[in-house]
């Protein structure tokens, strides 16, 4: 269904926002956040540490453009709490480098919004019983501990579905192998390198961020099983192919798992990769399987 909500999409709400937060920093020992929750219509949210929140929702109603949009709500925690929540784990984090143990970590929705790597299960059931419910916490793909989606995420966009496939094989005149053979530790990412060999006589461009990425897939059939998860930039960066010759691309492999019956993690065995390749001028299009050993953490080595 398209959004054609004109108070999310064009800016009002913004300007509630402003007026919401600015009214928050005249009560700065009660006020926590405010946050817009988009179903089923877009209202905004504004939270306060006080067991009676009636009045500041009485004022507040009198101050935004769209007091039918506005809910306001108790704060189990102050916002004091969370902060101190997040910056212990911070410090914490901190001391691990170079190794993070997140990807993200914030206060979000009145409460603390972390998103772990997937090896750190248990450092997220450390927290869990450290914070209770003023954690929300993402291991990998996946909600912790239930090993469900994002709740957040899930609020806000509509159930995924698949689409037709749209990679293609790779032409007949594109090799792509790996440089060496490839293992990753179960839970962690990896950089290695890509081999393309183009035995046609055109030249071609392949478009990347610097990089391109892997998916991790079952061997026999192809389905994808895991990758990386996390942010990354998105310079263009284009590797020349001549006719005839190869050219040698940073690959980056993650092992976090997209199968929740697999875990957090993409198991330790015998896997698979595939990579899409965008090619200038040609369709995406996709290498076929090439070998990857997932190691156990317990067994690997540094």
């Amino acid at each position: 269904m398209t959004n054609t909500d004109e108070y999310g999409r064009e800016g009002a709400s913004s300007k509630d926002i402003e007026v919401i937060r600015a009214y928050g920093s005249t009560h700065a020992d009660e006020w926590v956040e405010v946050w817009a929750d988009r179903q089923p219509d877009f209202t905004l949210i504004a939270s306060f540490y006080d067991d009676d929140v009636s009045r500041y929702e009485r004022e507040l109603r009198q101050l935004v453009s769209r007091p039918d949009r506005l809910q306001v709500r108790r704060s189990p925690w102050p916002l004091s709490h969370l902060e101190k929540i997040r910056d212990d784990i911070f410090l914490y984090a901190t001391s691990l480098r170079p190794k993070s143990v997140f990807t993200t970590l914030g206060i979000g929705r009145g409460i603390v919004m972390v998103r772990l790597s997937a090896d750190q299960e248990e450092y997220a059931a450390h927290l869990r019983h450290l914070y209770g419910d003023a954690i929300d916490i993402m291991v990998g793909s996946f909600h912790f501990p239930d090993m469900g989606p994002d709740p957040w995420l899930a609020r806000v966009t509509r159930p995924a579905v698949a689409p037709s496939p749209l990679e293609l094989a790779l032409p007949p005149f594109v090799v792509a192998s790996l440089e060496h053979e490839v293992s990753v530790v179960s839970g962690q990412n990896t950089r290695t390198k890509l081999l393309l060999r183009n035995t046609g006589t055109d030249d071609l461009v392949l478009n990347t961020n610097g990089m391109v990425t892997a998916s991790v897939v079952e061997p026999v059939t192809g389905e994808r099983v895991g990758g990386f998860a996390g942010a990354q930039t998105v310079p263009l960066v284009r590797f020349q192919l001549a006719g005839g010759a190869s050219v040698s691309v940073p690959m980056l492999i993650g092992t976090t798992s997209t199968k929740s019956e697999l875990g957090y993690c993409v198991p330790a065995g015998a896997w698979a990769i595939t990579v899409i390749l965008n090619f200038e001028g040609m369709d995406p299009c996709i290498t076929p399987p090439l070998p990857l050993m997932v190691l156990a953490r317990e067994v690997a080595g540094d």
